[in-house]
């Protein structure tokens, strides 16, 4: 199944993805399996073809713009109760400057499943982002960067996260978590992780 979500994110027939989506649910696969699971593994492969050459900038960002609709047009599965936990108010947040946004989206939806309340906000500055967090309280902030992202650039976004009387934690995520340097001591964030459950967890 992840090989034809694949070939449909990026097929010139904008129709198959959904007729595949369709497909996975009549095959017994749930809205959340199918967000959660197949299409973050989908959003990777197109990424890791990019970097291998193997698919063009064109292919990646219409695969990724059709992946990001799956995530956020299909319906949700009712809550399950033992994924129902502490309603903490969290911001997801993309740094102005990034490409592709769908890992934060992903993020969102899978918080959101687990009964935080998220807001996402995407391309923000750090004016913005202060400014954001001035206006409404946050459990935490949740920071999502590119791999090829500079640690230094984050620093910024983590220090008007902290802007609000009762400071929010701070975690960043996404490709950047592969870089080979020390994250925390480089951005100033209280928390690193690319997992949910580790995210919630540390709030908590």
């Amino acid at each position: 199944m992840n090989r034809r979500l694949y070939d449909a994110a990026i097929s010139p027939d904008r129709n198959l993805v959904w007729a595949t989506v369709r497909d996975m649910q009549g095959a017994g696969l749930c809205n959340k399996v199918i967000k959660s699971a197949f299409v973050p593994h989908v959003a990777r492969q197109l990424g890791a073809d990019w970097v291998a050459d193997n698919a063009s900038f064109a292919a990646v960002t219409i695969g990724c713009a059709r992946l990001q609709a799956i995530v956020s047009r299909l319906e949700e599965d009712p809550p399950l109760a033992l994924d129902a936990g502490p309603h903490h108010s969290c911001l997801v947040v993309v740094p102005e400057g990034e490409q592709h946004t769908l890992g934060a989206v992903v993020l969102a939806d899978q918080l959101r499943h687990r009964g935080a309340v998220p807001q996402l906000i995407l391309g923000i500055s750090a004016s913005g982002l202060a400014q954001c967090v001035r206006s409404r309280p946050f459990d935490m902030v949740m920071i999502s960067a590119s791999q090829g992202r500079p640690p230094a650039d984050l620093r910024a976004l983590v220090d008007s996260s902290r802007l609000q009387t009762h400071g929010p934690k701070v975690i960043i995520g996404g490709g950047i978590l592969d870089q080979n340097v020390d994250l925390k001591a480089a951005t100033g964030a209280d928390f690193l992780s690319g997992d949910v459950h580790e995210a919630l967890d540390f709030c908590a």
